[in-house]
């Protein structure tokens, strides 16, 4: 690494970052649910799939010449009822009793609520619930109604919905548009959610479900709407579902897998722009199985292609062509997952929003996330590389084949103990980089030129590589007759005279039987007065740490140290009016659990001085580390070390950032191109993975 500078790798952009809070007649029989016998143990790498157009929004049958009528009180379904073939307007709720089964086909149903919220279609427990060929909407584009299956029984097929969700109904449903709480069976399948507002399906502690080949597009129209919906599918403590089929248009998380979520099957999707993910596995979710999906395609871009973090759990992505992303899979805080088969390409999305530099990371990127395999991947014009790990141990990199990228497999900062096997890496700037790590194996690759040679510290185990620029000799075995040096300590002492066959792998078998129960802290922690800690540890062991309006939180010569749950979201927050003073403290993220991040709101105060952070943040959005989104603070004299970034200012102004240690992190200071009356000065930055060059 090249001698650190006074505010070196200082990121300056227009800061203007997407954050994701994550903060919820005789029917025909439901769809069989979904098995895992399908999963092949090894599967050729997949060829790129065309980018699929999007086919003009159907008109539904019951639009036109249907017989109508108005209801003005609830609508209440106490028996067994079927309407059909006409058009009806209610002012009112829709509410079907405990035994009660209402059958909609063929209709045309508005809700014409004068207030958001006002109305709710609600399916009790007990009750059942069947649509068949509907048109079902708000009467205005203002005023949304609830949509509500509470462990009753539902099929959705072959109609339209929109004008739900956004409302104030319970905690579980506020943001959700179609919520099945509970519900056990439900088949929804052909039908468009249009839902600029609110979640497309949400789904709460319900299984079995079949979601398949529906659309879900975020605005009234195929264009982005930075103000829309939140995911398009949200699976939470909901397992054995399917979905499959779908095409998800300009959501911010298409598909949200979440807290104790098992066995669930993602397959065969189009997703076509993400302004956060297409797929998110998070907060303990396992066994989630995302096999066969197109993500991306010309003119939609995602910021992520799979975001899996904070869950130890098994996750299979294979068979996946991914373009058009600022990073191909994102890995943080992560163990036992697969990464194998996919096709990882088109790193160049439409946009020129430079908020998202923050998301340029490569294909792959592993980050405090150990026991992954990433086998049998195809990269190609990674610009921003191919295969990326920092402070992640003990994964398997092989069979792997990275071309034309900024570097094909980069190692940093206690990236440790990994195996890289087998891999053609050729014709990318760098082949591969080992800055600061040991204990790595890496063997029968073949290195291929690119532009810069070859990096490795010191302290890893080099032994029969393919170098194209090898000039040794053959000593009659296949092996050359001088070792290969590395620049600056490394060495190959056994390289090969001929490149290796490059192998299949075969994926780590998964118990799809397996459940584990989710491990939580004590939930949110709201700081609303004065509070001091002072001279002592305290185990960080909540979700968020909120210091509202009013609230003060004071560390002075004491620690914080994570200690949350897989199913926990642990941060600080300091919202408008509350402020958070740290003086000669430190703040310790766990190293692969527990990890614990600083997000500051607008109109909150930070004062940090003479104090140690590390391990703090663990993704891009507003888990980067410190991020600086409030009115005022200074930041002096603090050590950053270990982090994935060490100081985003995400816009907020009057801020003295100063002679502050950043070392060993993805960025190191993130501060806005336009002048918002901070002051940036003195700072050490130095072993930043965004500015190496070899």
């Amino acid at each position: 690494m090249k001698t650190a500078h006074r505010n070196l790798a200082i990121l300056v952009s227009t800061v203007s970052l997407v954050l994701s809070a994550c903060s919820p007649g005789q029917p025909s029989a439901p769809s069989s649910s979904p098995t895992r016998t399908s999963i092949p143990t090894i599967a050729p790498t997949p060829t790129i799939a065309p980018t699929p157009t999007i086919a003009p929004t159907p008109t539904p049958s019951p639009t036109r010449n249907l017989p109508s009528r108005s209801i003005t009180t609830d609508w209440v379904v106490t028996g067994k009822r079927t309407v059909e073939n006409e058009a009806v307007t209610l002012a009112g709720n829709l509410l079907v009793k405990r035994g009660g089964s209402l059958t909609l086909r063929n209709m045309r149903l508005r809700v014409d609520a004068h207030s958001d919220a006002q109305y709710r279609i609600y399916v009790e427990p007990g009750g059942s619930l069947y649509i068949y060929g509907c048109d079902i909407a708000s009467t205005t584009d203002t005023n949304n109604f609830l949509f509500v299956v509470d462990k009753g029984k539902f099929v959705l097929k072959d109609s339209t919905l929109r004008g739900i969700g956004q409302g104030g109904f319970s905690t579980a449903t506020q943001y959700s548009g179609l919520a099945l709480i509970g519900v056990q069976g439900a088949d929804v399948e052909g039908n468009t959610f249009y839902h600029p507002r609110s979640t497309g399906i949400a789904l709460s502690g319900s299984n079995h479900a079949v979601i398949r080949n529906n659309r879900f597009i975020n605005v009234a129209t195929f264009r982005s709407n930075s103000a829309g919906g939140e995911f398009g599918v949200d699976l939470a403590s909901s397992s054995d579902n399917l979905v499959s089929g779908n095409t998800l248009v300009d959501e911010r998380e298409a598909v949200f897998v979440h807290e104790a979520s098992w066995n669930n099957t993602i397959e065969h999707n189009t997703f076509l722009g993400a302004a956060f993910a297409a797929v998110s596995i998070r907060h303990g979710a396992g066994n989630t199985l995302i096999q066969n999906n197109q993500i991306g395609g010309q003119g939609h871009s995602q910021s992520v292609g799979l975001y899996l973090d904070t869950t130890p759990y098994p996750t299979v992505f294979t068979n996946n062509t991914v373009n058009s992303c600022y990073v191909g899979a994102f890995l943080s805080y992560a163990a036992n997952a697969t990464i194998a088969n996919n096709t990882f390409n088109q790193f160049a999305p439409t946009g020129t929003d430079t908020a998202q530099y923050l998301w340029k990371l490569g294909a792959v990127y592993v980050f405090r996330s150990r026991d992954n395999q990433v086998s049998n991947n195809l990269i190609e014009n990674a610009a921003d590389g191919g295969i990326t790990l920092l402070f992640s141990e003990s994964n398997a990199i092989k069979g792997n084949r990275v071309s034309t990228s900024k570097y094909g497999i980069g190692l940093w900062f206690d990236a440790n103990k990994n195996q890289i096997e087998n891999n053609s890496l050729d014709g990318n700037a760098t082949n591969m980089i080992l800055d600061k790590t040991s204990g790595n194996i890496i063997t029968r690759n073949n290195l291929n030129a690119g532009e810069h040679g070859d990096f490795d510290s010191g302290g890893d185990v080099w032994s029969k590589n393919h170098w194209s620029l090898y000039s040794g000799k053959d000593r009659g075995d296949g092996i050359g007759d001088a070792p290969y040096e590395i620049s600056p300590a490394g060495k190959d002492p056994l390289p090969l005279t001929a490149a290796s066959a490059i192998q299949t792998y075969s994926l780590p078998k998964v118990d799809w039987k397996k459940r584990v129960d989710l491990v939580r802290g004590p939930g949110y922690k709201t700081i609303t007065g004065k509070v001091v800690w002072k001279n002592q540890t305290v185990n960080y062991v909540w979700g968020h740490l909120v210091i509202a309006a009013g609230g003060a939180l004071t560390l002075n010569h004491s620690k914080l140290v994570g200690a949350s749950g897989w199913g926990d979201e642990p941060g600080i927050f300091v919202q408008a009016g509350g402020s958070l003073e740290i003086d000669y403290s430190e703040i310790i993220g766990g190293e692969f659990k527990s990890p614990i991040n600083i997000f500051v709101e607008q109109g909150g105060t930070i004062n940090i001085r003479n104090s140690t952070l590390q391990n703090v943040g663990w993704g891009s959005g507003m888990e980067m580390g410190l991020m600086l989104g409030g009115d005022i603070g200074v930041i002096e004299n603090n050590v950053f070390d270990g982090c994935y970034s060490g100081i985003v200012n995400g816009g907020g102004g009057h801020y003295s950032i100063l002679n502050n240690t950043i070392r060993r992190c993805q960025f190191g200071i993130v501060a806005p191109a336009r002048g918002n009356n901070s002051v940036t000065s003195g700072n050490l930055v130095s072993d930043i993975v965004e500015s190496f060059h070899p």
